[in-house]
């Protein structure tokens, strides 16, 4: 239904809604940066830096990926949050920075803030703030820009009150939606002056490090050199308010090690060293099946994880010869799904037939296969991807 490409991962959103779930209550030691935290306050997890952090600038194309993903999409980041949270497994979207959305017309879309939300500087987040992040996608080639195609005005009407005017002319109401927990918000008063100071200047703006990140959510950037990166968290966030969690995430660090490569980590991911991975761990069955480990996977049988993006071919048609639908058609029949399945996946997949949708059952559900209706327009033979 919301299509966004898989960025951090299924295990990171477990992790990060099963901490907020614990209990924080526990005795904390002091230790100032680059001294080693301790281990039982400590979560080590591999979400995706293999090398020293470029940047921490949510507005550069590759941020470092622990603490920011480049698009939020199905992820639920420590540091930078969105309006809503999206759930792949229903297909639903849940209150975060944002209380509600509710279209009043069909080209209008209203966003409630929670009042309770603030930045880790402790100013409140606003309809301000909000208004300035969809702004940024206007004048800079961010992550986010695409949603201008589909949107007209973004513009406050109160401190919490947010509304979003349609395209008309490109009408598409699920991007619109897409947006609301797509994009993490940024504060105002920090990214306007990071402007002022840059002169309005792309580039400049774009390659700031952000070495002390002002952003809403639970953890809070703490060390970082060429070997790990350490977040503490936040013991003021606003999401231990009644109106959202209740409670702080469990853990007080949340530290990734950078190591050289897949291998690498996967051995400290045996040894103990890392407690929740993401990485492609090629046979992940044999941890459990051939070294008696106790590691589990979201799903206990195969494909061992829900899908969350499609491989695609993607046909250059200006081509000679590419410009040519046979072809095309000659290509695509050729394809071995089935090894593509069992090798370039290592079997971490349903059986692969050529969609728009993924294997679900929510995206499933969209698609009346019988009488090939795809969001109830029917269609005279069946779709393809060439």
């Amino acid at each position: 239904m919301f299509r966004k490409v898989l960025v951090s991962f299924i295990v990171l959103c477990m992790v990060a809604t099963s901490l907020v779930g614990c209990n924080s209550k526990q005795n904390t030691t002091v230790v100032t940066p680059g001294q080693a935290t301790p281990r039982n306050e400590t979560l080590y997890m591999k979400a995706g830096i293999w090398s020293a952090p470029a940047n921490f600038n949510p507005l550069a194309p590759n941020p470092c990926a622990m603490p920011i993903a480049a698009s939020a999409g199905l992820t639920r980041e420590p540091m930078y949050e969105t309006l809503f949270m999206f759930n792949q497994l229903d297909n639903s979207m849940s209150p975060l920075l944002a209380t509600k959305s509710e279209w009043t017309d069909k080209y209008t879309l209203t966003v409630t803030l929670n009042p309770d939300a603030h930045w880790n500087d402790s100013k409140p987040v606003t309809a301000d703030d909000v208004v300035y992040t969809y702004e940024l996608g206007k004048k800079y080639t961010v992550n986010w820009s695409n949603y201008w195609t589909y949107i007209d005005s973004v513009t406050a009407k109160d401190a919490h009150t947010i509304v979003i005017n349609c395209s008309q002319k490109n009408y598409n109401k699920l991007l619109v939606m897409e947006s609301l927990d797509s994009m993490y918000i940024l504060p105002k008063h920090i990214w306007s002056a990071i402007e002022t100071n840059d002169n309005n200047d792309p580039a400049k703006i774009l390659a700031e490090f952000n070495k002390n990140p002002v952003s809403s959510g639970p953890y809070k950037l703490f060390f970082y050199n060429d070997t790990k990166v350490t977040l503490i968290r936040d013991d003021n966030y606003w999401g231990k308010a009644a109106s959202m969690f209740g409670k702080l995430p469990a853990p007080k660090y949340i530290t990734e090690n950078i190591y050289k490569d897949n291998s690498a980590s996967d051995t400290a991911f045996k040894q103990g060293e890392i407690d929740v991975s993401q990485s492609f761990t090629p046979n992940i069955w044999t941890f459990w099946q051939n070294d008696k480990l106790p590691i589990k996977t979201y799903l206990p049988d195969k494909p061992y994880f829900i899908p969350g993006s499609i491989p695609q071919l993607i046909f250059n048609i200006h081509t000679t010869g590419l410009d040519n639908a046979s072809v095309r058609k000659a290509i695509a029949m050729c394809i071995d799904y089935d090894k593509i399945s069992t090798t370039a996946m290592s079997g971490y997949s349903a059986k692969i037939v050529p969609s728009l949708m993924l294997p679900t059952n929510n995206e499933q559900s969209l698609i009346d296969s019988d009488h090939r209706r795809l969001f109830g327009q029917t269609m005279s033979k069946p779709a393809n991807l060439i």
